[in-house]
């Protein structure tokens, strides 16, 4: 029950005590179980909540006869809710607003909650409301709806989400987070409706129309990353089984992990860039760790660098194109790390050694094989960025990672495709800044492939250093021309090489033996629930 309706109930009742001292006593008891809420399912935020200053701002008073609690703005003359009554107020406003099959309701602002208490008691029944997500704005008006509002209470009936306070550009973060924490929030997309009261709209109507499509464009993202297609899954699946050699006769990257602890990192991506910094990359080979995309590998031999690890992560036929046509000397020292998600023609294509990286797909935990499983996304150059935080290396430099077209409309750097022509994606193109800060343009996929970097930047606790100057901006990186960073981070000797050999030789053909009988084990048994459920 909310702070306000006990006010109201309570003055209906001359026998019960003064509606102040309810109110009073409410609003404590609510504060400190709503905190304590908070420290269990968002100490980040309840951590502000503790450190943040109250301005006044924004003031609860009471208004009309009986009294009725409502929101005076920062004039000190409007308020929030229509006078004399808070509660019609809220539910003329509602029934505006489009409430079937409100699976997820999305708050854009919550005043003082009129309208998530009429929501929870009119409404959301007849929704089959699962998930509640609370955005606003001002942390004044939050903090206020601690003493309102039993939140806590909430939580027990629905799966609840809070982004307060947050600046607009980081409004996609905080939203895939809650994507990633609650994974139902995906399929629930569709049939989530905003909420709102009309003065949450005239209070910051740019910054709740930013987060309702910063929610859709976290939600698309999600399902991007891990697929909504069962043909795509199933794709994936068949094609780790057809890997099954290749997983259970080669070492994981989780032999390496904080194995490079401190150590430089450089990846080496196929943006147009990389032609005017590939060639600072020899005589560096041995004092910083270099993987690319296996796009890259050709242009980087072409100059004589070979790369420690080359990955990659598509499962369609132009991977194994890419991985034909080398000899075992050109490759011997150059380690193949990829998703055993690749079509098995790459693996059979390529003649140097191997390091299983996984995916965080549940058919590889299904596998109990363990290789390493990392939160990789859409793009090869942000999969070797993940490899190289993983390995513990810092700080991780980045050339080639343009994902725009440079100023005269070239998409890659020269002899990335066998055929060495550039490829032109012409549909969805738009204006994005660039890190000299001149506009550059770009298209959906690749500003995808961005938010992917920003992502994982967001849990990075080391320095990334971007030096494709003319690519488009990834916030959480500094830029810098290559030649300066060289200077500033590329010093001694550390051979990247060795070190990989080194912590790989505890992989032992005892240890692959021992996986091929358990993946044997599983597949029978796997064998035997289908037939059991097809007799």
């Amino acid at each position: 029950m909310s702070n306000f309706r006990k006010l109201k109930k309570t003055n209906d009742n001359k026998n019960q005590p003064t509606a102040a001292v309810k109110a009073v006593k409410a609003a404590k008891g609510f504060f400190e179980s709503n905190l304590r809420f908070l420290k269990q399912r968002d100490p980040a935020l309840a951590e502000r909540i503790e450190k943040h200053a109250f301005t006044g701002s924004y003031q609860v008073v009471s208004t009309g006869n009986p009294p009725r609690l409502n929101l005076l703005l920062p004039d000190g003359k409007s308020f929030f809710y229509a006078v004399p009554d808070p509660e019609q107020d809220t539910r003329s406003e509602m029934e505006k607003l489009n409430l079937k099959n409100a699976k997820a309701a999305l708050y854009l602002g919550i005043g003082l909650g009129y309208e998530l208490d009429l929501f929870l008691r009119d409404y959301a029944k007849k929704a089959g409301t699962t998930h509640l997500i609370i955005a606003e704005k001002e942390m004044d008006i939050f903090y206020l709806t601690l003493k309102t509002l039993d939140y806590a209470s909430m939580a027990k009936a629905f799966s609840l989400h809070f982004v307060v306070g947050e600046k607009e550009e980081n409004l996609f973060l905080r939203l895939q987070e809650k994507f990633t924490a609650d994974q139902k929030l995906v399929v629930l997309l569709k049939a989530m409706r905003p909420i709102f009261h009309s003065s949450s709209m005239k209070l910051s109507k740019e910054y709740y129309l930013r987060v309702l499509k910063a929610f859709r464009e976290a939600g698309a993202y999600r399902l991007n990353n891990f697929g909504n297609s069962i043909e795509d899954s199933l794709i994936g699946v068949r094609n780790m089984l057809e890997n099954i050699n290749e997983i259970i006769d080669n070492p994981g990257i989780n032999l390496l992990f904080d194995k490079f602890r401190g150590k430089p990192a450089i990846v080496a991506s196929t943006g147009p860039s990389l032609n005017q910094t590939k060639h600072l990359l020899k005589g560096i080979e041995d004092k910083a760790l270099i993987i690319a995309p296996e796009a890259s590998l050709r242009p980087l031999l072409e100059i004589d660098v070979r790369p420690h690890m080359i990955v990659s992560i598509e499962r369609i036929p132009e991977v194994i194109g890419l991985m034909e046509g080398y000899t075992y000397e050109q490759v011997k020292d150059v380690y193949y790390a990829a998703t055993p998600v690749i079509m098995n023609g790459a693996y059979r294509a390529y003649p140097g050694p191997r390091i299983i990286v996984y995916r965080n797909f549940d058919h590889f935990k299904w596998l109990q094989i363990e290789r390493g499983i990392l939160n990789i996304s859409h793009s090869t150059g942000n999969m070797s960025f993940e490899i190289a935080a993983a390995m513990g290396c810092d700080p991780i430099i980045l050339i080639g990672q343009d994902l725009a077209y440079n100023r005269e409309g070239k998409t890659h750097a020269t002899g990335v495709f066998q055929d060495d022509k550039q490829q032109f994606v012409r549909e969805n193109r738009f204006q994005v800044m660039a890190n000299d800060g001149k506009p550059v343009m770009t298209n959906a996929l690749w500003n995808l492939f961005r938010t992917s970097y920003e992502l994982a930047l967001s849990n990075y606790r080391g320095r990334c250093i971007n030096c494709s100057l003319e690519g488009a901006k990834i916030k959480g990186t500094e830029v810098m021309p290559f030649e300066e960073a060289i200077k500033s981070f590329i010093h001694e000797p550390i051979d990247p090489l060795g070190m990989i050999r080194e912590n790989i030789a505890v992989f032992s053909k005892d240890t692959s033996e021992n996986d091929r009988k358990r993946v044997s084990s599983l597949m029978n048994e796997a064998l035997s629930d289908m037939n059991a459920l097809f007799d």
